[in-house]
């Protein structure tokens, strides 16, 4: 009777990594494109968007180790949304 050859350890182990990383990438990889190209906001925001004129800004910084200044996050937000043409 003719035994099947096995393989060395080290190349089973990268079989098998190869066979899991293949099957996680097939399972995980191919996601709903329609949650890249979600809308977030409605098109009644949208156009009450349009029609703003003054912008109230609130920012919110969290960490690890607890709130944080958001001071920086607020300047930036405020800068950006000037350039589009909003009072803050």
């Amino acid at each position: 009777m003719m035994k099947s050859p096995r393989l060395p350890f080290s190349h089973r182990y990268r079989v098998a990594a190869s066979l899991l990383f293949l099957g996680a990438h097939l399972a995980f990889g191919f996601t709903d494109s329609a949650q890249a190209r979600k809308e977030l906001l409605t098109t009644e925001e949208k156009n009450l968007l349009l029609r703003a004129e003054q912008i109230h800004l609130d920012a919110l910084v969290l960490s690890s180790h607890g709130s944080l200044d958001a001071g920086s996050v607020r300047n930036v937000v405020a800068a950006r949304l000037e350039r589009l043409g909003y009072h803050i």
